[in-house]
């Protein structure tokens, strides 16, 4: 019952189910259309009327030469058909003619062999890419498919990806959206060859991540160039984070940018999160993260070259370098609160990262002659902390108070994992730039505000009942695995100060076989004599009772929660334990 015109619709298809498994994408007769229409001619279809089942296309193209212009004519040579290997996939003729200098451009020799991924269903059109890039010196590899193309992808060690879009089991752009969301693939480029050439087909796969697009039927000269042109940029970028290409006595910090960009925020969240957890390590890291060790390793070296362990040692070493300059703070605070749980390794690695030892560094910085920033200098550890400085003013800047001139900035308390008290109205506050507005989200709660003279800001939101998680978003920042439940703020000192570990012997079964990421505790720094109220703390972050950290929960706090959780029917629990040096409950409060 379809109408014949609608046959020559492009993309249009008809009801499945009459192909025998043979899939269509509905550009076959739209094509044709297209191609007759060029030479002046007519295609039109209707049913059988002989009693057999099917259709009859009936095309009509003049053979007179009166029917075309002159430009439309033209004489073939026998050298015009010398370039039969092109196939289908050449439009040279198809196109008005393009100026050529005499012979093909000298392409540049490959320095090594780089893969390129085909993913195409057609299996004719993909076999004779893979043939010719190979005889241009590329190392190939074929599937005909987005989720087989991930496995491969997935497997490392793949330079381009070019792919169709309209394909079974998983099409282009879907296959395009899971590597730009793995780190492990997200940095890999991707040409799109595909039928669909509107303009719209464009813009969708540049915004899903292509880095070129070709549509069919395509020139295979400006696919060679395309694939030339991103290797090299790509291989220049590569320099330029390396360092390969620096040839200045004085090296320039590289500027780290989009995906890149987001995969070291994410592994410098990670380490603050983290950084006073002796376990911290390359392992740990890459899981926090998604990403294999040998992934981690290879990225990091792409991109700092530094190891992910020296990286992860520095950054201890510099938070450290911050936290001496504090009068209350002693060198085996220092020690624990950066992760070292050895005084001795943390003093050796100390001194041969600033040449001091903790102790003299303190002195200095208590004088008011704070030594030289180790990345200054010249010492065993510090091979590219030139090249770290961008990455090591972010870390400084994630764990100090936010200052005047700070982007949007929330205080510790509301990180991720944090518990707001539920049937209350939600107070969020930070710091950001004076008179800069800032848009607060929560579930579906809406409130802005305009930051002060003083950079403060703060805004009153609807309550919630318990429940979540939910995503607190602040701006462009995000919280994410927010709770809405009962909040309670301890103050004590020896009795608040107990560990869940100093009391395992004697209740191990329980705390060994107990979890629950719906009880939450967030603890105030090792530090005290706050001299008046503070808006804000460092070194801390919401843990959950689970085996890797309850070890380090307040006992009190362990058991009071649980008690709590239960009695109230299973509303998520945060405790507030401010308890190290005395510190007074009035530091929490307001004047209120």
């Amino acid at each position: 019952n379809t109408p014949p015109e609608q046959l020559f619709v492009r993309f249009y298809r008809a009801r499945e189910g009459h192909s025998g498994g043979i899939g269509g994408v509905g550009i076959g007769l739209d094509l044709c259309h297209q191609l007759i229409k060029l030479h002046h001619g007519t295609i039109t279809a209707q049913n059988r009327t002989d009693g057999t089942r099917g259709a009859i296309f009936t095309v009509r193209i003049p053979l007179n030469e009166s029917a075309y212009a002159a430009s439309e004519l033209m004489d073939r040579t026998p050298a015009d058909n010398s370039d039969d290997a092109d196939k289908h996939l050449v439009i040279n003729e198809m196109q008005p003619a393009v100026p050529t200098v005499a012979g093909k451009p000298k392409r540049k020799r490959l320095s090594a062999p780089r893969s390129i991924l085909i993913v195409d269903d057609d299996a004719e059109l993909r076999d004779y890419i893979s043939q010719h890039l190979g005889e241009l010196g590329y190392k190939t590899l074929t599937a005909d498919n987005g989720q087989e193309a991930l496995k491969i992808v997935g497997e490392g060690n793949i330079d381009l990806v070019v792919s169709d879009v309209k394909m079974p089991v998983m099409d282009g752009l879907t296959f395009i959206m899971h590597m730009r969301s793995n780190v492990g693939t997200h940095h890999i480029p991707v040409i799109i060859l595909s039928s669909k050439n509107d303009i719209a087909d464009r813009i969708e796969g540049w915004d899903r991540g292509a880095d070129g697009y070709l549509g069919k039927p395509f020139n295979i000269n400006e696919f060679d160039t395309m694939i030339d042109n991103i290797i090299e940029t790509r291989l220049k970028l590569k320099g330029k984070f390396s360092g390969a290409q620096d040839t200045d006595a004085k090296i320039d910090p590289p500027e780290i940018k989009g995906y890149d960009e987001a995969l070291m925020e994410k592994i410098i969240k990670t380490i603050n999160e983290h950084i006073d957890n002796p376990e911290l390590n390359v392992e740990m890291l890459g899981q926090s993260i998604g990403i294999s060790r040998v992934q981690l390793y290879r990225k990091l070296k792409e991109m700092i070259g530094m190891t992910p362990s020296d990286f992860i040692r520095n950054i201890r070493l510099k938070r450290a370098c911050l936290l001496l300059q504090k009068p209350d703070l002693d060198v085996t605070q220092v020690a624990y609160a950066v992760g070292f749980s050895s005084q001795p390794h943390f003093s050796t690695a100390f001194k041969r990262y600033t040449g001091f030892s903790p102790t003299e560094y303190k002195q200095r910085c208590m004088r008011g002659d704070i030594p030289p920033s180790p990345d200054d200098k010249t010492q065993p550890y510090r091979t590219d902390m030139k090249r770290l400085l961008p990455v090591i003013v972010a870390v400084a800047a994630a764990m100090t108070p936010a200052s005047s001139a700070a982007e949007v900035r929330l205080p510790s308390v509301l990180s991720e994992g944090v518990i707001l008290q539920r049937d209350r109205p939600i107070v969020i506050w930070g710091k950001a730039d004076p008179g800069e507005k800032v848009d607060v989200r929560l579930a579906k709660r809406k409130g802005s505000a305009v930051a002060a003279a003083d950079s403060t800001w703060s805004v009153t939101l609807k309550p919630l009942e318990a429940g979540g998680p939910y995503t607190l978003e602040v701006n462009d920042l995000k919280v994410n695995d927010v709770l809405m439940g009962d909040l309670y703020l301890c103050s004590g000192q020896s009795n608040m100060e107990l560990m869940v570990s100093r009391v395992r012997d004697f209740y191990a079964d329980e705390i060994d076989t107990y979890a629950n990421d719906r009880i939450r505790e967030f603890k105030t720094p090792k530090e005290h004599a706050f001299h008046g109220p503070r808006t804000d703390v460092s070194l801390s972050r919401w843990k959950k009772v689970q085996k890797s950290e309850v070890n380090k929960f307040g006992a009190l706090v362990y058991f009071m929660a649980k008690e709590l959780y239960q009695r109230n029917g299973n509303v998520p629990v945060g405790i507030v334990n401010s308890s190290w040096g005395g510190s007074k409950i009035e530091t929490w409060l307001s004047d209120e």
